[in-house]
């Protein structure tokens, strides 16, 4: 039996203390914030196959719906591509805090479960984390989890001979504000339509706007690559209104910022008795942001490394990032390539590949439903004669998909076991085929 520390309860850690805590080990997880302020009051996709991979049963019905199909909408809002989960399991739209009611219900029979109780830093010793400082005192473990989010204050702490990388880039990271708004009662449900909008007000990001959970709202986001202000924000609702009449003026709830990783998985995520997850550790479907599932299965990945090996070291956790690649993170680091080459083309040019059909239904639903899009001889085709008059921006495009391919590989051919040398090397190649782009966009 292992003692270990989970920081930060969200779904996340609160998968993670589930998972071991039911493995037998002695769990604690640490949240600073109150249980009810954990979750956003707002719902998020997730592919609901993920319940079955934890061997749970499905939240309750009356927390989530279907997701609908969406609207994809080109900059210039000229080129308008309905969007839909083709022949995939759909995803669900689930609420966060049902959702962390759930999971508290499961972790709090086997974890012991600690909020408003804030961690202060790591303990770090003999080249691994070997606990923590909780209100002054050492609480030390054998495995410390890191769910504390994208700009984890720990994973900055760690020393630089641990490889791990301390914080994203300014471009691989997205500032999004959400807010539910009041729905005019005078405009149909038929005119409703969920709408997603790339580089939205001729910005470097992305807008919706949705049917909200409610009868009475709708569900809007704003997020910008890097940073989001208040200006920029009442200048895309506006122009949200324009586009959608039923988006009223008054807010009903939420109106929160947050910074979500826009990007690959971190390229290292363990060290001797430590391990990032979720956020921390970068891990969502870089075109749409979305993470929860992701860090639902490494709560599962982990606590199948543990039931065989139950050693905290190096070696035995680098089998979980090895996993995680090979379940999740490898196809994620493609479609971050394609993210990339989104936000780093002019907004003209975006409109021409939308509206040339070159942007098609199946590469963004692949995209946005984190799955790499296929570049086969009939698509290869299909973009050279749709593309025949800008063979600048053809050119640009080839070479970001020889690049996705290639990012794709060099993540798939992450080493089995942990030899130093062999994973610097892996770093390098697979950070390095992301350095060319601009570190601030």
């Amino acid at each position: 039996m292992k003692k270990i520390v989970v920081i930060g309860g969200n779904q996340g850690g609160l998968a993670m203390a589930m998972k071991l805590g039911s493995l037998g080990h002695e769990v604690a997880l640490f949240e600073k914030l109150k249980r009810e302020d954990v979750a956003f009051d707002w719902h998020d996709f997730i592919n609901p196959t993920i319940f079955k991979r934890l061997n749970l049963p499905l939240i309750n019905k009356e927390n989530f719906e279907e997701k609908k199909n969406w609207i994809f909408v080109s900059p210039g809002e000229k080129a308008k591509i309905p969007v839909g989960a083709g022949n995939c399991v759909r995803d669900i739209c689930i609420m966060r805090r049902p959702l962390n009611d759930y999971l508290f219900s499961l972790a709090e029979k086997c974890a012991q479960l600690n909020y408003s109780c804030e961690v202060e830093s790591l303990i770090i010793k003999d080249g691994g984390v070997c606990g923590v400082r909780v209100g002054g005192e050492e609480i030390y473990a054998d495995l410390t989890v890191d769910c504390s989010g994208v700009y984890s204050p720990f994973r900055k702490s760690l020393p630089a001979e641990f490889k791990i990388q301390a914080q994203p880039h300014e471009n691989e990271v997205m500032v999004s504000y959400r807010g539910f708004y009041e729905r005019k009662s005078d405009v149909p449900e038929a005119e409703i339509i969920n709408k997603l909008y790339f580089q939205h007000n001729n910005e470097k990001g992305l807008s919706w706007f949705a049917a909200g959970d409610e009868p009475n709202n709708v569900d809007v986001l704003i997020s910008r690559i890097g940073k989001l202000d208040e200006s920029t924000v009442q200048s895309a609702l506006e122009k949200l209104k324009a586009d959608n009449p039923a988006l009223g003026d008054r807010l009903l709830r939420c109106g929160i910022t947050t910074a979500i990783p826009l990007r690959y998985p971190i390229s290292r995520m363990v060290a001797n008795g430590y391990v990032l997850s979720g956020n921390s550790a970068f891990m969502t479907i870089p075109l749409m942001g979305s993470g929860i599932a992701c860090s639902l299965l490494c709560a599962q990945i982990l606590s199948e490394v543990l039931s065989k090996d139950e050693s905290c070291e190096l070696g035995n956790l680098w089998k979980y990032q090895v996993s995680f690649y090979e379940e999740s993170g490898a196809k994620n680091t493609g479609i971050d390539v394609l993210r990339r080459w989104m936000i780093s083309i002019d907004s003209k040019d975006l409109d021409f590949f939308f509206e040339s059909g070159i942007l098609n239904r199946e590469m963004l639903a692949a995209g946005g439903g984190g799955n790499k899009p296929k570049i086969t001889p009939k698509l290869a085709l299909n973009i050279l004669l749709k593309g025949a008059r800008h063979p600048a921006l053809l050119a640009k495009l080839f070479a970001d998909l020889t690049k996705m391919k290639k990012a794709t590989a060099v993540a798939q051919s992450i080493p089995q076991d942990f030899d130093e040398k062999a994973v610097c090397t892996w770093q390098k190649k697979l950070d390095g085929i992301f350095s060319s782009y601009p570190v601030i966009i």
